[in-house]
């Protein structure tokens, strides 16, 4: 049946935040959780559209329900951007906010500019990650994964409510016993 999309939750976006977390200035653990993180959207519309053809139904199609995840939690424009920029190297979606893998940079708060100063409020070390947006401040990755993190964490329980709703085995796809 392949990964459900909390396995998928679990074994890489928790496990890639979590890595991320222990060293937040880290470019390639940035890259692996935000990616991790944008997919996990392609996981969860594919499974339903398998499995849960209703639910794929209210959700539109990919782009639809990327719109929908915007809506909950504005960083994950952010997270979709650096996806595609890792992706792609070059974006051209107007719905991106970053359009190269050059957008996410570590920077020293010593060399931080003035127009840097507000997304580097409240940090705790010397060094931090920017994103710097193609249409907009920069700003500090960490908040932006966090909310998006702590956004997938509900979704997922969300998802498997509605799927639970609409199929009666729903717990048997979803390998709950």
């Amino acid at each position: 049946m392949g990964m459900k999309p909390r396995q998928y939750w679990d074994f890489f976006v928790y496990e890639n935040y979590s890595d991320f977390k222990r060293d937040p200035t880290s470019l390639r653990l940035a890259f692996n959780a935000a990616v991790s993180c944008y997919h996990l959207a392609d996981h969860v519309f594919e499974f339903s559209k398998r499995h849960f053809p209703r639910s794929a139904n209210s959700l539109g199609s990919v782009g639809k329900y990327t719109d929908i995840l915007i809506a909950m939690c504005p960083e994950f424009r952010d997270i979709y951007s650096i996806s595609l920029a890792y992706k792609h190297l070059y974006v051209q979606s107007t719905k991106a906010n970053a359009d190269s893998p050059g957008s996410l940079l570590s920077v020293s708060l010593d060399d931080v500019g003035d127009e840097m100063l507000e997304c580097c409020e409240n940090v705790s070390s010397n060094e931090l990650l920017i994103l710097r947006r193609k249409n907009g401040p920069s700003v500090a990755f960490v908040p932006i994964i966090d909310a998006v993190v702590k956004m997938w964490g509900d979704e997922i329980v969300r998802q498997e409510q509605l799927w639970r709703a609409e199929r009666s085995d729903a717990s048997t796809i979803l390998c709950e016993d």
